[in-house]
């Protein structure tokens, strides 16, 4: 079972707004909701997990009315889901997440993508899930080019190594354990585009024909 897990409990507090990040509007639309949309529209995904916390509490009720259950009901009942974390940080809720999911089975395949990454279309969703089936390692990390971040100025928080920037989007067995990785490099600027603060909100306004 491939299970997409989107991490949507952070405060986001860079987008000077008193709206949750993942109901900050893009284009008059909320961003979980092309999160949503494009996790959807793909091939491969067998059930949806919004993980949310005390500090998106709005973005709970969201979903609630959008006939998501709650994580506690049965698993075989429903495919779409939010799942309530601790909001005590992306790889602390991440651990939480994954040692609730390996009660369930240690062999389903969880895709993790942050509710700030609206441009990952299904297309990309379905390439980098193929892609995995073809490794060997338990886990996935997406890896852009720093390159592609310069050439359209988006920001990546000085999180380059070697050349290359995390998307935000990987790839995990349901196991919370330290897990093997294969790196995927694309360079693809809607992988790289991530809502962090008003300038990249600005700039994916400037370049919409590239992203949507």
């Amino acid at each position: 079972m491939i299970i997409a897990l989107i991490m949507a409990g952070g405060l986001g507090t860079r987008l000077n707004s008193n709206i949750e990040k993942p109901l900050f509007k893009f284009n008059n639309k909320h961003l979980i909701d092309y999160v949503l949309e494009n996790i959807s529209l793909s091939d491969l995904i067998d059930k949806i997990v919004v993980a949310v916390s005390s500090n998106t509490l709005n973005t709970k009720n969201y979903l609630i009315n959008n006939h998501f259950a709650c994580f506690n009901n049965s698993f075989n009942d429903y495919d779409k889901f939010y799942l309530n974390t601790p909001g005590k940080g992306y790889l602390n809720d991440l651990s939480y997440i994954l040692s609730i999911f390996e009660k369930i089975s240690k062999n389903n395949i969880i895709l993790i993508i942050n509710a700030d990454l609206p441009f990952i279309k299904s297309d990309i969703i379905d390439y980098v899930i193929a892609k995995y089936l073809e490794f060997d390692k338990p886990s996935l990390s997406v890896q852009i080019p720093v390159e592609v971040y310069k050439k359209y100025n988006v920001s990546y928080n000085n999180y380059e190594f070697n050349g290359f920037v995390p998307s935000g989007l990987n790839i995990l067995k349901s196991e919370n354990s330290i897990q093997e990785q294969t790196d995927l490099i694309m360079d693809d600027i809607r992988l790289a585009f991530n809502l962090n603060s008003i300038d990249d909100v600005d700039i994916a306004y400037k370049i919409m024909d590239y992203l949507i």
